[in-house]
């Protein structure tokens, strides 16, 4: 059970750091709470704590990279550009922090600069599998979807539980008008994460495509339940 293994770690890090009484010192467990709340996509509380991690360790890279990554999350493009470059210029080959600086790019609708990005971490990089998703959200951006589709499934070619290539090849399916093969990939994708609001949405939807309206309305009503502010869940259940 996810939800009880997070708590269970929380629990010992704040356990770790009351008994040391170095809460104030203790960085490393700040930052070990904060990739749990990542995972967790409790990004302000996540930046919450890598801040504090700064406080301590002024220029510990990781951290720099990982406030760009939570700032990005929080759509805070702008300021996630300064950090990541800080970061960047400490540890120059840092395959993560490029791969977040592209995907800062992608969200100031910097798209060709993404691209020549994610190329160049591909051809350094092979092995980091997260790029090549994002060089086919590029080219899904730009209109190009059968190259889009080829990187989304070279993505699930080399990690075949790669939940957002999944959703990502779904949505290229649903985009077609082949309602029935993106149903496919998003109940793979659903197996891995039950509760994904977005996959549950979009399952909703190619139901409603396909004219299956109870079982579109079952769908939307999950996704509703776990995020009632949902505005494209309004739109289209309304």
């Amino acid at each position: 059970n996810k939800k009880k293994e997070s708590f269970f770690i929380t629990f010992l890090i704040f356990w770790n750091i009351s008994d040391s009484s170095l809460w104030l010192k203790n960085w490393k467990a700040r930052f070990n709470l904060y990739l749990i709340r990542i995972r967790e996509k409790k990004f302000t509380d996540a930046l919450k704590l890598i801040n504090e991690v700064l406080i301590i360790k002024k220029d510990y890279q990781p951290a720099l990279r990982d406030k760009a990554l939570s700032l990005l999350n929080l759509k805070k493009p702008e300021d996630a550009m300064r950090f990541i470059l800080q970061s960047i210029k400490i540890v120059p080959k840092d395959y993560i922090a490029l791969n977040t600086l592209g995907l800062i790019y992608l969200q100031l609708n910097r798209i060709e600069e993404a691209e020549k990005l994610f190329l160049e971490i591909i051809k350094d990089f092979p092995s980091y599998i997260s790029t090549y998703n994002n060089l086919g959200r590029c080219y899904s951006l730009q209109f190009k979807h059968e190259e889009a589709l080829k990187y989304f499934k070279i993505t699930l070619n080399k990690d075949p539980n790669y939940l957002d290539a999944l959703n990502n090849i779904a949505n290229y399916y649903n985009e077609v008008g082949s309602y029935k093969k993106a149903l496919e990939y998003y109940y793979k994708a659903l197996n891995i994460d039950k509760d994904n609001n977005e996959l549950l949405f979009n399952i909703g939807c190619s139901y409603a495509y396909l004219k299956e309206n109870k079982k579109a309305e079952k769908y939307y009503k999950k996704s509703f339940k776990l995020d009632p502010s949902n505005n494209k869940l309004n739109k289209n259940y309304a």
